[in-house]
């Protein structure tokens, strides 16, 4: 913990008065920063007061809601927060973008969390739509059926059309 605030520190992002701050609010309240590599690459999770790590959001100041969150035992991934509807009643909602390294670097999380913004600006809900999707497969996995229609399907999908066999 220390050799993170240590780091941010000698970075610049955020002055030493805000070290009280810093280690008393929530996980999710935590550092506001330009996320760069080299802070990803350095963040790991805080230790609580009982001395077990806990998640941690390392927040982007350039895009709001954005951030790197690391798990308590050191994944990193790539998160959006922000509100379905307009206004603070409408419900909070967060989408994870993908893991921290490969495909996902800063720039192209942030890219990606700045077009999910504009889905969200033109009244769009990533995060319900992903729910949808999943939702939709795993009725479609429960109701699909037989060996033989799965057996059709991964024909249909594995042969070009030329060496396909005769329907009946």
């Amino acid at each position: 913990n220390s050799r993170l605030f240590s780091f941010i520190l000698s970075c610049g992002t955020i002055k030493r008065e805000s070290y009280h701050r810093f280690h008393t609010r929530t996980a999710a309240e935590r550092v506001t920063s330009v996320l760069t590599k080299r802070l990803a690459d350095t963040a790991e999770p805080f230790l609580g007061e009982d001395g077990r790590s806990r998640e941690t959001v390392l927040w982007d100041a350039s895009v709001a809601g954005f951030g790197l969150r690391v798990s308590p035992v050191g994944a990193k991934a790539f998160i959006l927060k922000y509100r379905a509807g307009r206004g603070r009643d409408a419900t909070l909602r967060k989408v994870t973008i993908g893991r921290y390294g490969s495909p996902h670097t800063v720039e192209t999380a942030r890219r990606e969390a700045r077009r999910l913004l504009g889905i969200v600006a033109a009244g769009g809900d990533p995060a319900g739509d992903k729910a949808e999707k999943r939702r939709d497969q795993r009725s479609g996995k429960a109701t699909r059926g037989s060996v033989a229609r799965a057996c059709q399907e991964w024909l249909r999908r594995a042969t070009r059309p030329a060496t396909a066999p005769p329907q009946r």
